[in-house]
């Protein structure tokens, strides 16, 4: 059976948290629900409790279910397809495919032993989100539907995720080629030219000592330079873990650009996994936790966690979202719809597509800024460096002769 982390909260504010197993997240919740007044702040599948296999990554969680939805869609016999689709994975995957491979097998001996499907799911370690949209489908008898739609916008977030990455890393890789050749000059380039200066004596601009005096800094404490920062580097994550998960989220939100862009891509993943949610009749207070969790934004998920509190406390979907921190005024717009199901789910997902759009924008927005700026810069450095060492090379031909 999976276990399950909680943390519950008290009439007077006061939380309690800990860990425990049960059949699945449903029944879960109704042995915390059972113990009083206490309300679920949160709860989510931390693993099986024999430890027999891990939590699945998001890439995997993916994988399984575009499989799992070929396969329901097309009737296929769901043990023997996932063996042998874990054998094809293994054998031409490059990374990972003996692990993806042991998860079918492991999916396909539950459903075997009689396990339904999202039970065993659940089991397997995958994402409460995904385990509520195939319980959806199963209750309502076509859970390859269901998982087409997860799919769908599964497959188009990673898509954007994969965008904004290569947005960041085409700047940082431009940078870091000016930077290694500005470094590999300073360190066996420019000392042939002091040696020179020094060897005819010649009388230096400012420029030009500068500039020595940057090689020489560069050739003498380099190492120790680099090695600093690294420290420094390591020394910031590890800091960094000692904060809350919802308090790094909240510093990295406030990085411009940056946090522009990751406040999009969470909310384009919360509004849509909210959409396909509603849209397969996964009740409003599970939906907007399960939403919530799937965005791995610590913001957006403690604000879904309130938002619930409130509206088990008998207040109304509207106004109990209130003042929240990390819930958008578009977000209010969409919800105007609660009444319609249909109607809802479609404005939600036409929110998460004009958060991707969003996103793709900031994106380009960084590379249009940043492309230029690196280039330019990048120019004016070298120009600095050709300049300096030249002038004392015309004086030095115009002395000799």
């Amino acid at each position: 059976m999976p276990r399950y982390r909680y943390i519950l909260e008290d009439p007077t504010g006061q939380q309690q948290q800990g860990e425990l197993v049960a059949d699945n997240v449903q029944a879960a919740r109704e042995e915390l629900t059972s113990q009083g007044t206490m309300t679920i702040i949160k709860l989510e599948v931390i693993g099986p409790s024999d430890g027999s296999s891990s939590r699945l990554s998001r890439g995997e969680s993916e994988e399984l279910a575009a499989h799992l939805s070929e396969l329901t869609s097309g009737g296929v016999p769901l043990e023997d397809g996932l063996r042998v689709l874990g054998q094809e994975v293994q054998q031409f995957s490059l990374f990972g495919g003996g692990r993806v491979r042991r998860h079918f097998e492991g999916l396909a001996a539950k459903l075997e032993q009689g396990q339904s499907l999202d039970d065993a799911v659940e089991a397997q370690g995958a994402p409460a989100d995904l385990v509520a949209v195939i319980r959806a489908g199963v209750r309502s008898g076509d859970p390859g539907r269901a998982l087409t739609q997860y799919v769908t916008y599964v497959k188009s977030l990673s898509s954007l995720r994969g965008r904004v990455t290569l947005s960041f890393a085409y700047p940082a890789i431009m940078f870091s080629l000016a930077a290694t050749l500005f470094i590999l000059l300073m360190v066996f380039i420019v000392p042939d030219f002091s040696d020179i200066f020094v060897g005819f004596g010649i009388e230096l601009p400012a420029t030009t000592a500068f500039l020595l005096g940057i090689s020489w800094f560069f050739k003498t404490y380099g190492l120790l330079f680099f090695l600093s920062i690294a420290a420094g580097i390591v020394a910031l994550f590890f800091l960094s873990r000692l904060l809350s998960k919802h308090t790094r989220r909240a510093i990295q939100l406030r990085v411009p650009f940056f946090g522009r862009i990751l406040q999009a891509i969470s909310m384009a993943r919360f509004t849509h996994s909210l959409g396909f949610l509603v849209e397969n009749e996964v009740p409003m207070a599970e939906s907007l936790t399960l939403a919530g969790e799937s965005t791995g934004d610590a913001v957006i998920a403690h604000a879904t966690y309130l938002w619930v509190a409130r509206l088990r406390s008998g207040e109304a979907l509207r106004d109990a979202v209130g003042d929240l921190p990390g819930v958008h005024s578009e977000l209010l717009q969409a919800i105007q719809w609660q009444s319609d199901s249909r109607f809802l789910s479609r404005a939600l997902h036409a929110l998460g597509e004009m958060y991707e759009g969003r996103a793709r924008i900031e994106a380009a927005r960084i590379i249009a800024i940043t492309e230029p700026v690196i280039a330019l810069g990048s120019g004016l450095v070298f120009g600095f460096v050709v300049v300096a060492l030249f002038f004392p090379l015309i004086q030095l031909m115009n002395d000799l002769s």
